[in-house]
């Protein structure tokens, strides 16, 4: 083995075999909490989407079940809380519901994420009664 394959030492050659596991011990840790760092992201992102698309169902079935076009039996309004609200030309229900992920290690972390949306009902027949009231008021008036 000639000398410039390899790096000297006064008391002789470098031990390869060490270096590599000291950059082993430096490296593999890194690597283990940046894949530990995306998996915690990825259950964080799928806990969102899947609050978001059960309140979403959620209003779709009670919308439906107002509005006596689509019926739902199949619900259970255990985790969304669902209201409806009366206005002049429509109806709306608004739902709510929370999802919260605990965050296990050194420090026990709560996070907790609140959700909210609403979805119109109307009544087409009593819009078209308000639209013909108005322009009826609006030609009088002219």
């Amino acid at each position: 083995m000639k000398k410039d394959e390899c790096a000297v030492h006064e008391k002789g050659r470098w031990n390869k075999r060490g270096a590599a596991m000291v950059e082993a011990a430096i490296v593999y840790p890194i690597v283990i909490i940046a894949m530990m760092t995306v998996l915690y992201l990825l259950m964080a992102l799928y806990s969102t989407a899947a609050s978001t698309a059960e309140l979403h169902t959620a209003l779709r079935q009670k919308a439906g079940n107002e509005s006596e076009t689509v019926l739902a039996e199949n619900f259970s309004e255990q985790t969304v809380s669902l209201h409806r609200e009366g206005g002049i030309l429509y109806d709306t229900v608004q739902g709510e519901c929370s999802d919260t992920a605990w965050a296990e290690g050194l420090f026990r972390i709560s996070l907790q994420r609140n959700y909210r949306d609403k979805i119109l009902l109307m009544d087409e027949e009593k819009y078209i009664r308000c639209l013909d009231a108005t322009a009826k008021i609006i030609s009088e008036a002219v």
